[in-house]
């Protein structure tokens, strides 16, 4: 007893008869030795008494064989039972050397509080010492004392790890801890265990988790499987001979990352536990949104088929659904229908992925609609917190109220046509780029990249915002944030990269699709510009000038359009003023109700007003003759919101807080309302929908304050002349 070091060691145990005897004896220079056993069936306990070892119960209880459901209390609870300052903790199938129990007695002795010990952990796996690993090289800090204020971290049932101090001091000491690994089945049967009390722990905390905090993690588990997977084949090349742990070991961590961070039951809680944070408000708004949409979805489908959901007022669908069952039957991104399938390269492959991925390939197209109608719910929430952020709680409200309420809002996400999944990530790319401009965090910028290259894949009108909007973040902060803007730039750039190359594999040309390059832009102001002056289709003139045709005159209205906007710019200021008239005028509500009702007669209003200032009597005149007086004033109502929006981008520009996101916001409308040309459709405007609503909201916040200040004012007054006339003897 007189060599033996003041020292407690704890070790938890449960039918551990093959291991505990070696453990023992590595550490029975220990004089108090600790074991908190699992009510164990084997000799665990008898062995452990051989040794001098005080036993406890994990758990108090009758039943045997219990395993462990919250590491962290047994952790504390054993250091608790310890009669030393120097505690040293092992697992019952580990032990250590002679040259680490040399230096634990050296350390204990100088007896120097802030150290804590730490040491390699080797694994021996099917009877080998292992090499090389993934996880190599492994320390463990297990020798410690109390003294220095070392404790357990709190919250966690698995992976229970110590918190250090300030000052506390960490020394890698010679010598190695060995832990014996059981067999293959025995590992997974043990993982499946703490998956099952990792995931416990996740639903305990999902009330206080954020969404945040939450990706992170799945990001950090998705890469660090990533890893184990590339090492486990890499190892076993680069070090042929030394003892590589086997690859189907390695897979054992492969996977546990994987669940770890996928599995739904996560996703469920998180779900649920976000949706009871929310303010009655917002959940009533979301509620109401549900509704309308699962209404306008069960009619269209009832009444109508499936095929509502394709062939609807416009025509991308078809196209969309044509290139997913190319790709899966063929193998072609093609819109031929027969043989030769000709490469296309108007359309990008977001669309044609998602259906492949949906059933949309396969002539289901309703779970499409139910992820898109789903991802609307989603763009609602990201409306309320990006403008509780960045405005206030009551604008939030107002602005994810006319996101749910408003016709367009609803009724796009039940066509398969992109728009609607290419605005929830846009929103969400410009929510990350705004967050980044504030926090400067890399994460975000990534999140940033990730979602605009997503919503560039969906459609290619997005592209030009991957120059834009670093370029006005170079503006809006230190200049020395310049590398920082330029990765903003790159990074969607290389995430695009496949397109390109596919672009100049198949079609020998780098550019990323043709739909922006020719008819993006300026490209329809261009057709109008042509069409007025020459009084010709506008293919036309452009095979007159360039002496080309077909496809090589579709490929020369670029430069067409760059030299008639030198000669004539003044004529396209009048067309971009002209075309701002229907982009934020025109409803779009007509198409919803023909397509609801397919019998509606919608008659000589079927052609849309472009702004032609000469044709807006007979636009008005066609609408009342075919009966359209309710849309009259539909339009009225729209024209009413429009006011809202305008009042409240005045309202907003007064506050020099939010001014630099104002005029962001701003110039992504304009830059919309550009890109769309004459004839915007009120689909065009959808992705832009929720910035509008925002400004709507500013002056309805505003308005809605001041009447309620008036009406203060009022009834005030009210009650001082009520009271005025009690007093009066007359």
């Amino acid at each position: 007893m007189n060599n033996k070091i003041p020292c407690s060691v704890t070790i938890l145990t449960l039918n551990n008869e093959d291991t505990i005897r070696q453990c023992l004896d590595s550490v029975s220079f220990c004089d108090d030795i600790i074991v908190l056993d699992g009510n164990s069936t084997d000799k665990t306990v008898e062995i452990a008494k051989e040794f001098g070892a005080r036993i406890y119960p994990q758990v108090e209880g009758p039943h045997a064989n219990i395993a462990i459901q919250n590491f962290t209390q047994m952790r504390v609870k054993s250091f608790n039972l310890a009669k030393n300052d120097w505690v040293f903790y092992v697992d019952s199938d580990e032990y250590i050397d002679e040259d680490l129990k040399e230096e634990i007695q050296k350390l204990v002795q100088d007896n120097d509080k802030n150290i804590v010990g730490r040491f390699r952990r080797i694994a021996i796996v099917e009877g080998k010492k292992i090499d090389k690993a993934y996880f190599y090289p492994e320390f463990a800090d297990r020798l410690i004392n109390r003294k220095a204020g070392i404790h357990w971290k709190p919250g966690s049932r698995v992976h229970e790890s110590l918190v250090f101090p300030e000052g506390a001091e960490k020394k890698e000491l010679k010598g190695e801890l060995f832990s014996y690994w059981p067999d293959l089945e025995k590992c997974k049967k043990k993982d499946k265990h703490y998956l099952k009390l990792a995931r416990e722990k996740f639903i305990d905390a999902a009330h206080k988790t954020k969404w945040t905090d939450f990706l992170r993690g799945l990001w950090k588990n998705t890469l660090r499987a990533k890893k184990v997977f590339a090492l486990a084949l890499w190892l076993p090349l680069r070090y042929r001979d030394e003892n590589v742990l086997p690859f189907r070991y390695h897979m054992r961590f492969f996977w546990y990352n994987l669940i770890h961070a996928w599995h739904p039951v996560k996703f469920k809680a998180l779900i649920v536990a976000s949706w009871k944070r929310l303010p009655k408000m917002l959940k009533t708004i979301m509620m109401a949104a549900l509704v309308i949409r699962v209404v306008l979805f069960a009619v269209l489908l009832i009444t109508q088929g499936q095929s509502s959901f394709v062939y609807g007022p416009n025509g991308d669908a078809v196209e969309f659904v044509t290139i997913a069952e190319n790709i899966k039957n063929h193998g072609e991104f093609s819109l031929s229908e027969s043989e030769p399938f000709l490469a296309n390269d108007f359309r990008t492959p977001g669309m044609p992925a998602f259906l492949l991925l949906t059933g949309g390939a396969h002539g289901a197209y309703w779970p499409g609609v139910v992820v898109q109608i789903l991802a609307s719910l989603a763009l609602i929430l990201m409306i309320y917190f990006f403008t509780k952020r960045y405005f206030n709680e009551n604008i939030a409200f107002i602005a994810a109220g006319l996101a749910a309420l408003e016709p367009n809002m609803w009724y796009w996400p039940t066509q398969l046509i992109g728009e609607s999944l290419f605005t929830v990530f846009l929103f969400g790319a410009i929510y990350c780029f705004v967050d980044y401009l504030e926090s400067k965090r890399m994460g975000v910028l990534i999140g940033y990249a990730i979602l605009l290259a997503i919503a560039t894949y969906l459609r290619q009108i997005s592209y030009p915002l991957i120059f834009l909007l670093p370029l006005v973040g170079l503006l809006s902060i230190n200049k020395q944030r310049f590398t920082k803007m330029a990765i903003a730039v790159m990074m969607p750039l290389v995430l695009l990269a496949p397109w390109f190359y596919r672009n100049h594999v198949v079609l020998g040309d780098f550019t990323y699709g043709s739909s922006f390059a020719v008819r993006g832009s300026v490209g329809k102001y261009v057709e109008s510009y042509t069409q007025k002056k020459f009084q010709k289709p506008p293919i036309e003139v452009y095979e007159e000038l360039q002496n080309v045709s077909g496809e090589d005159a579709a490929g020369a209205m670029m430069g067409v359009a760059l030299k008639s906007l030198a000669k004539d710019p003044l004529a396209y200021i009048g067309i971009g003023a002209t075309t701002l008239v229907p982009f934020f005028a025109s409803d779009g509500w007509f198409t919803i109700a023909k397509s609801v009702e397919p019998t509606f007669e919608i008659g000589a209003f079927d052609k849309t007003w472009l702004g032609e200032p000469g044709a807006f009597e007979t636009f008005v005149s066609n609408y009342v003759q075919s009966g359209g007086i309710v849309f009259l004033i539909a339009k009225a109502l729209y024209a009413l919101l429009t006011l809202a929006i305008l009042f409240g981008l005045l309202i907003a520009l007064k506050d020099k807080q939010s001014r630099k996101l104002v005029l962001l916001l701003f110039l992504v409308i304009l830059y919309f309302a550009a890109a769309s040309g004459l004839g915007s459709y009120a689909r065009f405007r959808y992705p832009i929908q929720p910035i509008l609503f925002i400004f709507a909201a500013i002056f309805l916040a505003r308005y809605s304050r001041l009447s309620s200040q008036a009406n203060r004012l009022s009834s005030r007054a009210n009650s001082l002349s009520s009271r005025a006339k009690s007093r009066d003897p007359s």
